[in-house]
């Protein structure tokens, strides 16, 4: 009976806890893709991972900008929430370069919310209420549960120096 119930336990525990790193195989891509809530690790998938080290390891960072990001008071004050698809062009190229600068700074990466979406913009269980998009990636900062600024499909300066100006707002 002992063992039914620490059973019975781990099923509720497991189904209450949000999945993470999902893949799901999509009509359209005919691909595998992530949707969802996801983590870092997600990228270390051998189908991801591929194309996120590929674009990792390429980027080059601009280091005085870096610096003064580093350098930034109150930078693990900020949230991030980022909207992307794994079958997204510029998806793929935005958020290596964006782990690769804000693993730079001394930001807490756990504080970053990724949520994947398929190619009609929908994100399977992880809701998108209130939250507006329309382009991905988006990435959205927040202050104090408020919204300081995004960065919509790509940089208008240079990655650095726009994720730079919405943290020091």
């Amino acid at each position: 009976m002992k063992s039914i119930n620490g059973f019975l336990s781990l099923i509720i525990f497991f189904s209450s806890c949000s999945i993470s790193n999902k893949t799901v195989y999509n009509e359209r891509t005919k691909k595998d893709i992530l949707i969802g809530k996801c983590t870092k690790q997600a990228f270390d998938i051998p189908i991801f991972k591929e194309w996120y080290q590929k674009e990792y390891e390429a980027y080059s960072l601009n280091e005085p900008i870096i610096k003064q990001l580093k350098n930034l008071p109150g930078i693990n004050e900020i949230q991030i929430k980022i909207v992307f698809g794994t079958w997204c062009s510029d998806s793929r190229r935005e958020l290596p370069r964006f782990y690769k600068i804000i693993e730079q700074t001394d930001y807490k990466i756990k504080k970053i919310k990724l949520i994947a979406v398929d190619t009609k913009k929908e994100s399977g269980n992880e809701k998108l209420i209130d939250f507006e998009f329309t382009r991905i990636p988006t990435f959205v900062f927040y202050k104090n549960g408020v919204e300081t600024g995004r960065i919509i499909e790509s940089p208008e300066l240079s990655l650095e120096e726009d994720i730079l100006n919405i943290l020091k707002k």
